[in-house]
């Protein structure tokens, strides 16, 4: 691991509170650097490697900061899903390097080249990515896809992009999707899904797009994300309160046939909307990205909704991923003031932030989107550059 580095950095802090926020010793202050002056240089040594030495022992392997060189895309993404050493990105633009691609994208995670044989064209923003072993499905605002009629949500080939025939639609925008079972799950700010009565989440079939009639979670609000966990569990995330007439603050674990809350009744401390949930790898832990001022991102005990801890940040929490012991977020507007962070790490047990993976990066929305195959962690957003490397929305990790 590589020596704390205090130059627009933190050095290592407490781990955050169960509230939210930190300890009143550090709450609403950075944290100072090692005064060069007033600390004997032996003292400064010493605790500079007695922080390194506890930060170290606190979290696993880390990433390096510095991301590899790719060509990127030259407008906003908006979620990445990896499958088969590909990463699916999609978002609004309308080029990858020098293709013509429009809000659609496939990059190899190794090197980051685009995948010149995968086109899916699309003639408006897409939200929401997922792959099963065969096929890739799209969300978003979208009426078409390469000129196929496809309304806000598609099907494609996981090789080509080539349109698959799938009967599902919405009439509003798609925000969220995931898949288990045969079943695709769709977030969103729907009220038909197709041309049923279903509003902001429901399901359908992965082979046809048929709708899933017996899958009712009824929230009473938009929704933003679904997640599906380790054994095939399933949550659902957004401005909802309630979920079928139970009270349900913004998230939930759903039964994966009826879409009936189950689980805990709540997940302490959350007040503001979910834009985004992922697992931990054992599934004990849902994770969450808050906006709507709490501006958190948590992590809770998944058997009971006791908040482990959450990192307050000064913009919206917009992502969370699960890789080596420790969780990645991406956010945007910075924290605690420094104003060019958008992607940190912290401890995944404690919640402690990493001191070691703080990587600089410019763009007003930041980093929006994160997936991980178990070695690398891609990240896409509003940004050009990340600790300096030209990367243009897309960042691959390693």
């Amino acid at each position: 691991m590589r020596a704390v580095r205090t130059s627009g950095k933190y050095l290592p802090r407490e781990a955050a509170d169960v509230d939210g926020r930190y300890p009143a010793s550090a709450e609403g202050r950075r944290r100072r650097r090692v005064p060069k002056v007033l600390i004997a240089p032996v003292v400064a040594v010493a605790l500079v490697l007695a922080m390194t030495s506890a930060a170290s022992a606190n979290a696993g392997t880390l990433l390096n900061e510095t991301p590899a060189p790719g060509s990127g895309q030259n407008g906003r993404a908006y979620d990445v899903t990896i499958s088969g050493g590909i990463a699916y990105v999609v978002g609004s633009f309308s080029k990858a390097s020098s293709f013509t691609r429009n809000n659609v994208a496939a990059f190899t995670v190794s090197g980051g080249n685009v995948v010149s044989t995968f086109v899916a064209n699309t003639n408006g923003t897409v939200y929401a990515v997922i792959a099963d072993s065969t096929s890739v499905y799209l969300g978003g605002d979208f009426t078409k896809v390469n000129g196929v009629t496809a309304t806000r949500i598609a099907k494609v080939s996981k090789s080509t992009g080539q349109v698959q025939s799938f009967a599902a639609s919405a009439n509003s925008s798609v925000r969220g999707l995931a898949t288990t079972g045969g079943r695709l799950y769709v977030a969103g700010f729907f009220t038909k899904l197709n041309n049923a009565a279903v509003a902001y989440a429901g399901a359908v079939s992965t082979t046809n797009g048929a709708l899933d009639t017996t899958f009712k979670p009824q929230p009473d609000n938009k929704g933003y994300a679904a997640e599906v966990g380790p054994g095939g569990s399933v949550y659902l995330g957004g401005l909802f309160k309630k979920l079928g007439g139970t009270a349900r603050n913004h998230l939930s674990r759903v039964d994966p046939a009826t879409g009936q809350p189950i689980g805990p009744a709540s997940f302490k401390g959350l007040t503001g909307r979910i834009l985004d949930i992922s697992l931990s790898p054992d599934g004990s832990r849902v994770l969450g990205a808050s906006d709507d001022g709490q501006n958190t991102c948590f992590s809770w005990t998944a058997s009971s909704g006791a908040k482990n801890w959450g990192v307050k940040i000064d913009g919206d929490c917009q992502d969370m991923v699960s890789l080596n012991g420790n969780v990645y977020f991406g956010f945007h507007d910075g924290y605690q003031g420094i104003n060019n962070l958008r992607l940190m790490a912290a401890d995944a047990t404690t919640g402690a932030v990493e001191p070691n993976f703080q990587p600089t990066a410019n763009g007003l929305k930041g980093v929006l989107g994160l997936a991980t195959d178990g070695s690398h962690l891609v990240a896409v957003g509003d940004f050009n550059k990340i600790q300096g490397q030209s990367v243009a929305g897309v960042a691959v990790f390693s």
